[in-house]
């Protein structure tokens, strides 16, 4: 396995001289917002428009909805119409910043003059307006700083870096990749208060993007099912810099059940004085605020994905207000509660509790107590129905009902949730949500030992967080783990992380699951060993409305809430084993807007991937994705298009395969390295007879979007006997739109 990690690194250390460290900041203003929600209507709704002169065709620009970060406009109002803009035609003018709107590109401070109709009571009157247009929504320009995790992948060469150098030049292509190198920093200037650092280190270093990607994954194979290892991982991910030492505290000495208790006691009330310090600047007016706005938030999110199209402009603003509470929450201290809770499953401790508790075993309670932090029960090996919420449980054995909090904290009464059940073949099931390992403002931890176990809920289950720490670790059997959507490692404002050791598992929801980072959050999934099975889509048709379709957004996926808040990292690794991943669109190792999504299989067996629309190593306006297969004859399919390796609209896209006679699928266009829109992608299929059907590899696009070019670098190394859709097997070919293409 490390062989594998350390594979590309095995290269010459030459780099060129185009890097991000030597690129001349130019000036630049931010990406601007428009905000203003309109609707075409004809000229003839409004007869006291009859005496003014439009043109054959010419539509008028209702405002239906102004969006938090809009224009601000004095008297502008839901209703108006916009006649014209800058003496143009409203309805052709481009406000999407494209160059050709007025000869030259539109940027945040250019003042637009709007000619209004307004209606006023009984009053109409058509007036002309100054708008000044606005960067995104509460973005500040902000000075660079080199995060402590960079130094670790300083000399860490890129083989399609070493590659693309010589044909670069020989293209002449240096000024547009300086340029494009420049337009990706550009990105980062300006930012919102979420961003992460590894986002901002990778966009000036987007070739360091596979060693950042595998140095996350080879610190999650060392981490295993570690808890406290897994934990420091997750706060490395989101400070991209070492995790702060976690003095382990209150140590056990063996002692009667009671000593336990004791023990037990003493933990969660260190934890809760920690996760008081989390909660420090909120008062409970804020903390009842982010409770009761919460689900407006993630509803909205199930729904549009881009939360601008909310057409509830207040639930907007609601949600807004969320977002920023949740952000002053010290995600450090929580990070040390769930250090602390973690002392409650400590191997060692378990196996002392068991000592203690022989003898006692077949009774259904065991023993119990009352805390302020809520009450510990330890429930011997019969059958039992757990109902009542409980700040900790550990249950024995037995095949086990569970209907209650399951290891999910509940906001002013258990701040920190544990249950560890020893064996038998058990049933979580939960209609709640943020439970079954849950971080609720808080920590929770649901430890499973041994059995065939199935977990089922609907939302926010099977390691989430929102502003905590959630953990479901399951060490061994045949597991199910089915939900709708956030579930399987998911977080806002905190680490969601479901670690499965062992065993043939089964991993199904609908969207927005199965290792998804959200704002300020990572999202971890993790599975050890056995056959798997891991399903994301089924529930609700891709907004683009295509017939047959399914939104999916997990399986590795780092995502923001576009255009307010930039995203989080979301890592999918599984470590071994012949699996099946099926997802809709936007899954399988993909960012969108400012994210990082990491998806890694390390097992040499043959796995099958079926994607939909954006899957397979991908980035997508403005943000980073990766896709890492180190072995076994794999197959990769799309059910439309757009897969294995691609960026879209000022992105990074990485594939990866390792090893094997793989065969692609690409769909019917944009797959097999693409990109487009200011975007670079990097594919590479280091071994192998390889099959690549259905579109030309390395497609370069257009960049309408911003203007100047993008870059794809394809590499096929494995010296074997490929198939290519009009492509030649030991060639190297550059192309306009700056395509490089190299087989060998």
């Amino acid at each position: 396995m490390k062989a594998f990690f350390a594979a590309a690194f095995l290269l010459t250390s030459v780099f060129w001289h185009l890097r991000a460290a030597d690129i001349q900041v130019q000036d630049f203003r931010g990406k601007l917002t428009w905000g203003i929600v309109s609707q075409k209507v004809t000229p003839d709704v409004y007869p006291n428009l009859a005496e003014q002169h439009f043109e054959s065709g010419q539509m008028l620009l209702k405002i239906v909805r102004m969006i938090p970060g809009a224009p601000e406009v004095e008297d502008l109002q839901v209703g108006d119409v916009i006649l014209s803009i800058n003496g143009q035609r409203a309805d052709t003018f481009d406000i999407g910043a494209a160059p050709g709107s007025r000869g030259e590109r539109l940027e945040p401070g250019d003042v637009l003059t709007l000619k209004v109709y307004q209606v006023r009571g009984e009053n109409t009157a058509i007036v002309e307006k100054q708008c000044v247009l606005p960067r995104y929504f509460e973005t500040e320009k902000v000075a660079y700083l080199e995060p402590e995790g960079a130094a670790e992948f300083a000399d860490i060469p890129s083989l399609h870096q070493n590659l693309a150098k010589g044909l670069i030049a020989e293209a002449g292509w240096e000024e547009d990749v300086q340029d494009l190198l420049q337009r990706l920093v550009n990105i980062d200037l300006f930012q919102d208060r979420y961003r992460l650092p590894v986002f901002s280190y990778l966009v000036r270093n987007p070739f360091k993007l596979e060693a950042v990607s595998r140095g996350f994954i080879r610190r999650v194979q060392e981490a295993g099912t570690t808890p406290e290892k897994l934990l420091s991982f997750s706060q490395y991910a989101l400070s991209f810099a070492p995790a702060p030492e976690h003095a382990r505290k209150l140590s056990f000495s063996d002692g009667d059940l009671a000593a336990h208790l004791d023990y037990i006691e003493a933990v969660l009330a260190e934890a809760a004085r920690c996760n008081a310090a989390a909660l420090a600047k909120l008062s409970q007016e804020d903390l009842d605020y982010i409770q009761q706005y919460r689900d407006e938030l993630l509803d909205s999110f199930i729904a549009w994905k881009m939360l601008s199209y909310e057409p509830d402009t207040e639930r907007i603003k609601r949600s807004l207000q969320v977002l920023r509470l949740a952000e002053q929450i010290d995600r450090d201290e929580l990070f040390r509660q769930a250090q602390m809770a973690a002392l409650l499953i400590a191997p060692e401790f378990l196996a002392s509790l068991q000592q203690a508790a022989a003898g006692s075993e077949e009774k259904a309670v065991v023993a119990k107590r009352e805390t302020p932090f809520g009450n510990i029960l330890i429930a011997g090996k019969t059958n039992n129905i757990h109902q009542q919420d409980y700040a900790v449980i550990y249950d024995l054995g037995g095949n086990d009902q569970y209907f209650n909090n399951q290891g999910g904290a509940i906001p002013g009464k258990i701040p920190t949730a544990v249950v560890v059940d020893f064996d038998g073949n058990d049933a979580w099931e939960s209609t709640d949500t943020l439970t079954q390992g849950a971080g609720n403002l808080g920590v929770g931890i649901l430890l499973d030992l041994q059995g065939d176990d199935q977990y089922i809920g609907i939302s926010n289950v099977q390691g989430a967080a929102f502003a905590g720490v959630g953990m479901l670790l399951d060490l061994s059997g045949n597991d199910t783990y089915r939900a709708m959507h956030f579930a399987q490692g998911v977080a806002f404002f905190g680490a969601g992380i479901l670690a499965d050791k062992q065993g043939d598992d089964r991993y199904e929801a609908h969207q927005n699951a199965q290792a998804v980072g959200f704002v300020r959050g990572v999202g971890l999934l993790t599975d050890g060993a056995g056959d798997d099975s891991y399903y994301c889509k089924g529930s609700k048709q891709t907004g683009y409305r295509t017939r047959g379709h399914y939104e999916g957004w997990g399986q590795g996926m780092g995502f923001g809430i576009r255009p307010y808040a930039s995203g989080g990292v979301g890592i999918l690794f599984d470590q071994s084993g012949r699996d099946r991943f099926e997802a809709g669109t936007f899954c399988q190792g993909g960012g969108y807007y400012y994210a990082l999504g990491i998806f890694a299989n390390a097992g040499t067996e043959d796995d099958l991937y079926i994607g939909t629309r954006y899957a397979q190593g991908f980035g997508v306006h403005q943000a980073l994705g990766a896709f890492l297969e180190f072995g076994g004859n794999d197959v990769y399919q799309t059910r439309m298009a757009v897969a294995q390796g691609l960026a879209w609209d000022e992105a990074i896209g990485l594939f990866v395969d390792e090893q094997g006679d793989d065969h692609y699928h690409g769909g019917s266009s944009f797959s097999l390295g693409a990109v487009a829109h200011n975007a670079l992608c990097m594919f590479l299929d280091r071994q192998g007879n390889d099959r690549y059907e259905g579109v030309r590899p390395a497609a370069a696009g257009g960049n309408s979007y911003h203007g100047g070019t993008s870059l794809i670098i394809f590499i096929d190394d494995g010296q074997g006997e490929d198939q290519y859709l009009r492509r030649d097997n030991n060639s190297v070919q550059t192309e306009k739109q700056n395509s490089i293409f190299i087989d060998r």
